[in-house]
Formats: C-alpha cells, sequence, structure tokens
C-alpha cells in the first residue's frame, strides 16, 4: 500500500463509523471536499451549524461555476460530527504532502482516490486503471485540439488522461449513475477542465447531436447489463443486439467523425464470434480502417475485475475512400509492469523491466509515421523490408519488422540469443534472402543480404600457430563422455575418440576435412590439420556419438561442426580449461561479411569470425515457434518481461486478406503459444540420451563391482556392510556420533541387535556429545533405517534393530526367527 493510501484507509474508516460504507458515495463525499480545498483552513474552526450552512453555500457555488458538469451531493454533515469532519481534513492534508503529489489535487485524485477508495466496489462499473487509460489516451488522442468523448466515463479516467495527453482537447462524458457522473466531473474540475461537459443519463439518448462528432473515442464499456430495445433499435440499430458491450462499441463508431479514431475495450467473444450481435460488430469495425488488435493481461483490471479484455484501435474511413486494404497488428501483452495478486498497487510506478505497454504503444503510434519505420533493404520477389525500434527509456524494448510493397509474404524464422535476436528472412520457396541481428537494450540492427555473401578460405580467416604446451593432454566431451587427445608443438596431432570411432588428424594428408582446436575465447590453440587416416569422417557420427553443433554457410550448405572440450587437470580441477575442435568440410565457403567480420549459421544461432582478431564467436538460443499456417507481413519481437527470460514475438501483422472477416481474430491465434516448448536438434536428443545411458552404465557397473567384492568375503559369513563414505557424510556431527554407537555394537564382527531401550541407554552415555532428547534419538533411528544404515528385525514377538550385513546386501533374506538379543 501507498503512503497515501493508508492515509485514506484512515479517511474511510471515520465515514464508515459514521454509517457511509458504499464506496462511490465516500469518493463522492471526498471529491467535494477537494473541489472545496481552498477553504480547508476555514472550515476546520468553523461552529457546527455555520459549518453546515458553509458546506451547502459551497455546493451551490460548485454548481453554478461548473452547470455543464454534474456537481457532487450536499456533503452529510448532519451524519458526521464536527470532530469527525475536522480529523477527515487532517487526513486529507497529510496525504496530499507525500512527495509524489506535492497537492497536485488532479493526480493525487486520478491515482490514489480511485484506486483505494473504489478498488473494493461491486457491480458492472468500476474505474479504468490509471496506467491503462494513459495506454488508451496515447493511442487515440492524436489531435491536439481534438474533441474526446467518452460514453461510458464513470470516473472520467479515461478523459483525464486524454487531458494529460493533450491539454487543450475538448471534453465530453456520459454517464447513466449520477454518483459516478459526480465522481467524474470532480475528477476533471481537479485536473483544471472545469469546461468539460458532462451529459447524466444514457450515450444513446444523444445519438443525433453526437453522431460523426468527435476526433476521438475512448471508452472503456461494461461487459454486462443491457439496454433497451427500443433505444437501441432506434439508434446504432437492432443488429447490434442488447448487450452494453456490443451496443456501445457500435456506438462509439458512429459517434466518431470521418477520419476520427476509436480505442474502446471489448470482451474476447466480440472477436471470435461467427454469428450474432458481437459478429456484426465485428464487421462493422473491419469496414473501418481496423489499425490494431491488443489483448491486456489476463489480470489487467484487478482488483476490479479479473475478465480478459482486448483493445480496439480503429480509424473511421473518410467519405469516398475505399475499403480499408491496410495491415492489421496483432498485440498480445503478458505484463504491464504490475505484480498479480494482493502485491498489485497500481499507484506504485510499474516496473520498467516487466512493463510491455510502451513499446506496444510506439509500434502503434509508429504505424502512423513513416519516417519512423527505417528500409534497411529490398528484397526481389519480396518487397522492402522495414524496421523500427521500439526501446523507450523507462521500460522493455523491442523492435518491430514488416515488408512493405510485397509481392510475396516473406517467411520469417527468427531465434531469441541471450541479449538479441537472429530474424532470418526467407523467400516462399523457403531460401535464405537475408537476416537480421537485434541487439538489446542499444537497438543496434545489424542487416546483411546475400548479395553480401564473399567466398572465404578457413585458413585465411583463422590464422596457423603452433600449438601450445598448455593445451596438451587428454580433453573430455562431457555430453557423451569422448575424448580428444592432443599432443605439443613437437608433434602437433589431435586424435578423436569415442568408442570404436577414431579420427586422428596431422598436419600432413590429402584429404580435404580440417580441424582446430580454439580456446574458449576463440583464439586458435592449434595449426589448421589434416585427417590422418584415410576414411572420410561421416556427419552421421557427428551430432550425436560426438553432441556436435552444426555449422553452415550464407546458403546454409552444412560447412562444418564445433565439438566443446574440457581438460581437467589435477591441480585445477574446478577450474578446467576448455576448448572447442573446428572441424570444417570444405576449404572454401560462402560467407556473410561486414565490417571485417564474417558471419555464417549455427543450429538455432550464429557464429561469427573476426578477421582482424582471428577469433571465434558462437552464440545459440531457442528458435520462436510461430503458428503453422499464418502469413504474416511483418512481426514485433522484444525481450519477454522479467530478466533472463529470452525474448518472444508480441505482435504479428497480417494483411487483410490472411484472416477471415467472420474468423477468430484473438490475437493469440496469430501469435506463438505461449506453452510451445522449443525444439531441439535431434542430434543433442540423442546425446543427451547417450549422457543418461553412459552416466547409468557407469553407475551399474560400480554397484556390480561392489557387490563383487562383497561375494569375496570370506563364507558371507553376516559380517557388517561397510557403509559407502559418501552416506555417512551427509550426516551432521551429532548423528555421525549416534551412528558410531550403533555401528560399534557387535559381536565377531557381526551385527548384534538391539532395541530402543538400547538406544536411550547409548545416548544417556553420550550427553556431553549431543543434545538429543530420547523423542529426537527415535527419529534418528527412523532416519538411519529409511536411507539404509540400519534394518527392522521381528524377533520372539520383539521388535529389533541391526546394521547391514553382507548376506542383506547380496541376497535379502528374511531375519532367523530363532536369532538372539545379543550376538553370540
Amino acid at each position: 500500500m501507498s503512503e497515501a493510501g493508508q492515509f485514506l484507509r484512515r479517511a474511510r474508516a471515520i465515514f464508515e463509523q459514521h454509517a457511509i460504507h458504499i464506496e462511490p458515495q465516500i469518493v463522492e463525499h471526498l471529491a467535494f471536499l477537494f473541489l472545496l480545498h481552498n477553504q480547508w483552513n476555514v472550515l476546520r474552526d468553523l461552529r457546527p451549524d455555520v459549518l453546515a450552512r458553509t458546506l451547502q453555500t459551497g455546493y451551490h457555488e460548485l454548481h453554478n461555476a461548473y452547470p455543464r458538469l454534474q456537481t457532487p451531493s450536499r456533503f452529510p454533515t448532519e451524519q458526521l460530527t464536527l470532530e469527525g469532519i475536522r480529523e477527515l481534513l487532517f487526513i486529507l492534508e497529510q496525504a496530499l504532502r507525500v512527495p509524489l503529489y506535492e497537492n497536485n489535487l488532479g493526480n493525487f485524485f486520478q491515482r490514489e482516490i480511485r484506486w483505494e477508495m473504489l478498488k473494493s466496489s461491486t457491480g458492472s462499473q468500476y474505474p479504468t486503471p490509471y496506467h491503462i487509460a494513459a495506454f488508451m489516451a496515447k493511442l487515440g488522442v492524436t489531435d491536439p485540439d481534438a474533441r474526446v468523448l467518452d460514453p461510458t466515463m464513470g470516473s472520467a479516467g479515461l478523459l483525464a488522461a486524454a487531458l494529460s495527453e493533450a491539454p487543450n482537447v475538448s471534453l465530453v462524458g456520459a454517464d447513466f449513475d449520477p454518483i459516478w457522473a459526480a465522481i467524474g466531473s470532480a475528477n476533471l474540475i481537479l485536473h483544471g477542465k472545469g469546461d468539460a461537459t458532462v451529459f447524466l443519463g444514457s450515450s444513446l439518448a444523444k445519438f443525433q447531436d453526437w453522431n460523426d462528432l468527435f476526433d476521438t473515442v475512448l471508452m472503456n464499456p461494461p461487459f454486462g447489463g443491457s439496454r433497451g430495445v427500443h433505444e437501441v433499435a432506434e439508434t446504432v440499430g437492432e443488429e447490434f443486439g442488447r448487450n452494453n458491450a456490443t451496443v456501445m462499441g457500435a456506438f462509439a463508431l458512429q459517434a466518431l467523425c470521418p477520419n476520427g479514431r476509436a480505442v474502446f475495450l471489448t470482451p474476447s467473444g466480440t472477436l471470435f464470434a461467427e454469428r450474432g450481435a458481437e459478429a456484426n460488430l465485428k464487421t462493422a469495425i473491419l469496414n473501418e480502417a481496423l489499425e490494431a488488435v491488443i489483448t491486456l493481461p489476463k489480470r489487467a483490471f484487478y482488483p476490479y475485475s479479473n475478465i480478459e479484455a482486448h483493445l480496439i484501435v480503429v480509424r473511421k474511413r473518410v467519405e469516398g475512400e475505399a475499403p480499408p486494404l491496410n495491415p492489421v497488428w496483432f498485440c498480445q501483452i503478458d505484463a504491464d509492469g504490475y505484480p498479480e495478486g494482493s502485491e498489485r498497487d497500481l499507484t506504485a510506478p510499474a516496473n520498467t523491466q516487466s512493463d510491455e505497454l510502451p513499446r506496444v504503444q510506439s509500434l502503434i503510434l509508429n504505424i502512423r509515421q513513416p519516417e519512423a519505420w527505417q528500409t534497411h533493404f529490398t528484397l526481389d520477389g519480396i518487397g522492402t523490408i522495414q524496421t523500427t525500434l521500439l526501446s523507450p527509456a523507462t521500460s522493455l524494448a523491442g523492435v518491430g519488422m514488416r515488408v512493405v510493397g510485397e509481392q510475396l509474404i516473406p517467411k520469417w524464422e527468427i531465434i531469441s540469443l541471450t541479449n538479441r535476436s537472429l530474424v532470418k528472412i526467407r523467400n516462399q520457396q523457403a531460401q535464405l534472402q537475408a537476416w537480421l541481428s537485434i541487439h538489446y537494450p542499444e537497438g543496434e540492427i545489424t542487416a546483411l543480404t546475400r548479395e553480401q555473401v564473399n567466398a572465404h578460405a578457413w585458413t585465411q580467416m583463422l590464422p596457423r600457430i603452433d600449438c601450445a604446451e598448455e593445451v596438451a593432454g587428454q580433453w573430455v566431451n562431457e555430453t557423451v563422455y569422448s575424448t580428444l587427445q592432443v599432443q605439443t608443438s613437437a608433434q602437433p596431432a589431435l586424435t578423436l575418440e569415442q568408442g570404436r570411432t577414431t579420427y586422428r588428424f596431422t598436419p600432413t594428408g590429402e584429404h580435404t576435412e580440417i580441424a582446430c582446436l580454439l580456446a574458449e575465447n576463440g583464439q586458435p590453440q592449434t595449426p589448421w590439420l589434416r585427417v590422418a587416416a584415410p576414411q572420410k569422417i561421416r556427419e552421421a557420427e557427428f551430432g550425436g556419438r560426438f553432441a556436435a553443433i552444426s555449422l553452415q554457410d550464407a546458403s546454409e550448405t552444412q560447412i562444418g561442426w564445433l565439438l566443446e572440450w574440457a581438460q581437467v587437470r589435477a591441480d585445477a580441477a574446478e577450474n578446467p580449461t576448455k576448448g572447442i575442435l573446428l572441424i570444417v568440410f570444405q576449404d572454401q565457403v560462402g560467407l556473410f561479411e561486414q565490417a571485417g567480420t564474417v558471419f555464417g549459421f549455427a543450429h538455432n544461432g550464429y557464429f561469427c569470425i573476426s578477421l582482424e582478431e582471428g577469433t571465434f564467436h558462437l552464440e545459440q538460443g531457442q528458435p520462436i515457434r510461430q503458428r503453422e499456417g499464418v502469413a504474416l507481413g511483418g512481426v514485433a519481437i522484444g525481450p519477454a518481461a522479467g530478466a533472463g527470460q529470452g525474448q518472444r514475438m508480441f505482435a504479428a501483422l497480417l494483411g487483410r486478406t490472411a484472416f477471415a472477416p467472420s474468423g477468430d481474430l484473438r490475437p493469440s491465434r496469430f501469435l506463438p503459444e505461449p506453452e510451445a516448448a522449443p525444439m531441439q536438434l535431434p542430434a543433442s536428443v540423442i546425446a543427451n540420451i547417450r549422457k543418461n545411458q553412459t552416466r547409468f552404465n557407469d553407475k551399474v557397473s560400480n554397484l556390480l563391482g561392489l557387490l563383487g567384492d562383497a561375494s569375496k568375503q570370506a563364507a558371507h559369513n553376516n559380517l557388517a556392510y561397510p557403509v559407502p563414505d559418501w552416506i555417512v557424510e551427509m550426516l551432521d556431527d551429532q548423528q555421525k556420533a549416534l551412528w558410531q554407537m550403533i555401528a560399534s555394537h557387535q559381536v565377531d564382527g557381526r551385527s548384534a541387535h538391539f532395541n530402543t531401550k538400547d538406544l536411550l541407554a547409548w545416548k544417556a552415555e553420550m550427553n556431553a556429545s549431543t543434545t538429543y532428547s530420547d523423542a529426537d534419538a527415535l527419529m534418528q533411528l527412523e532416519l538411519f533405517t529409511r536411507i539404509g544404515l540400519t534394518m527392522k528385525v521381528h524377533s520372539k514377538g520383539e521388535n529389533l534393530y541391526r546394521c547391514l550385513n553382507y548376506q542383506d546386501v547380496l541376497k535379502p533374506q528374511v531375519e532367523n526367527p530363532e536369532g538372539h538379543h545379543e550376538a553370540t
């Protein structure tokens, strides 16, 4: 809860103490006091009778000063005592001194009063959250002198947001509830817009007066409730049914003047319905110049409502304008900068690392500004590829990409890397045409086309050097437990081995396969070596057997492999030397080149070689899976909300022919499914399977070896079984001490039986070294039994325990019923 909110809780308590419990009424009374803010010093010192007359006079003065607004009702002086009013004014003064507001009444009312005092209100009416209202206003108010309408204004949060966006706009609102109309009017007055107009009653009553009148309509209509049959038939038309959401959506479109813009909320039914009022509203929206459909976070309206809502951004066509052909952006916002649940405090600043609103806002606004789009290149058979950076200073970064003048829709392939996205652009034949590398958060974009491909010899890109002494020795690929033997500079050679497969690389040989060992930072550690044996390297051996990464050139032709290794020395076990074995199939390959660096592709990533420094850099990521069968004219991507979550596609651009007007227009229909798991390279899956199999085999071999040693013990004569050290090391000092007492209870090397009385007696003997109670000791015995240090025995009607012996491990058997309490 904010600092100001704590004061407002106390203010609410004062009203409730005087039998005023309805939240909108409390807010209306507070609004009345805020409108008389300049008289608070006087009001505190008046006698009760004078105070009542002064407040009544204030009511009439407000009514006369703002005739086009709805004045809050008279303050209930008969219910609140003079002391209660004085305390209330004192609390409000304290709240206004919070540094965030510093007596800014409009901002305080918009952010604090509407949030804190109305968040538990019931019914279909609730205030539009402050940040959502600001988001809608930025998308809708494009003219500084615009005429703005909210036909279901409630607390006028949307109109106040429009005023913050453009101070000279003309504001008109309507609400059928006199209390909410008064709250909204007070909000506008406190924002310095006393010349606004607020109509009390149904907006449909103003249908003729407001038809084709407004430049902007901002609206969050009630999703429930209904309108009268006759008023609907005589205004928007009975084809829009009676539901508030569909009727008011149609009303918003008709209230717009030509070229005006509406931004309004609608439930999911409007977007996926195939018939009825919702489908008719969808058709009416598509008949205009629809710009965007935006899905808000699932809990964007919490705590007011948990309903899923979508934003429609649409421009009304001018007379004579051709039917709309403009493509439509479908956006999905997963996070709005605030946590879910009880921690959601909308008075606090949004978390910039989880606020996706600003970048979607930038995307929609940039649609209307051709200069905001940067041309990167023109591709034959596709069109001109443009990008626009979506990197607000205080929120998540992003980039929008689209093709203009397209002949055929391109195929986008997007890979999420650590701090960037890699976008491959293909034609309809799936041939790679160009690629973009977008670096976050700086917004740096590297663009390369196939025309920039040059041929390079690998031996020219990575220089020849002598093999360094410190890289010699045996290296291990831990993924599949293969080894790489590196010889010294006197005899430079690499021997790659896994199972029965062995390859040896030396400085001599006539075969074309080339290999060298790179350091972890990409610096060459050995000269280029050729395969010594006459056999050809089989591609099937790599990726599975050796867990290698496939390398491709600019034409996506496979040119080689990368294998990662580590050399563990006895003197540096915790800091192993790491390296990469580079194997190339061709001397000459085609790679992208830019500014002294050549680029190629790895599986789900890329690699680059610095020609000046002779270093090799590899980066891999995860593909962003796209919906099958959806032809995209553009995409918007950027970091996912939350640190280290990778990137995601949050918007898709579809041409009008790419979706059916009667079909499902929810953005989730065209965007990747959140739960879609990234696909692994089949070779990586095989490598993981091999790795797990190898580990399992090792464990089984160790166990069989241990049992084999046990079977060699003399006659399996019930000797105590030696407990593995790693189990004992799991115990703390007191547990170890108790275990030693139990383990030492033997006769001739054989484990002797004991009962709980024996255990407690041993515990008593070691009081100096343990703080266990009797109950604690019994619990430790149960623990020892569960982890296999002791076992339960039932003999002669008594429950006993003993340590394990070799027979228990080799061949578990039922305890001899003739056993004795003490071994003999």
